[in-house]
């Protein structure tokens, strides 16, 4: 599927690091208008999300019903929603 990018409004969620953070700078090269970049902890986003002008860092903890509802006052139109997030656990993933 080849898809235009160009002038969309994209949420992304997870965009702070890994495959969120790859994401947002492919979209950044294929000139979308604005993303939003859901992450838990907007105080510890990359420099590089902060720092952009057409990307706005809104803390997004999906279990957190406040900030979902932060999300849903922010964002008034969106193209394209990815949902890259993710789930921290320090625990052993087979016990």
């Amino acid at each position: 599927m080849n898809m235009e990018l160009k002038d969309s409004v994209v949420m992304i969620s997870g965009a702070n690091r890994g495959l969120g953070m790859a994401l947002v700078k492919e979209l950044l090269m294929h000139d979308v208008r604005y993303i939003y970049a859901g992450i838990r902890d907007v105080d510890s986003a990359p420099d590089f999300l902060k720092q952009t002008p057409n990307i706005l860092p809104i803390k997004l903890n999906l279990i957190e019903q406040s900030d979902i509802d932060n999300l849903h006052n922010r964002i008034h139109s969106v193209n394209i929603l990815i949902n890259n997030a993710g789930v921290f656990s320090q625990g052993d993933l087979f016990n």
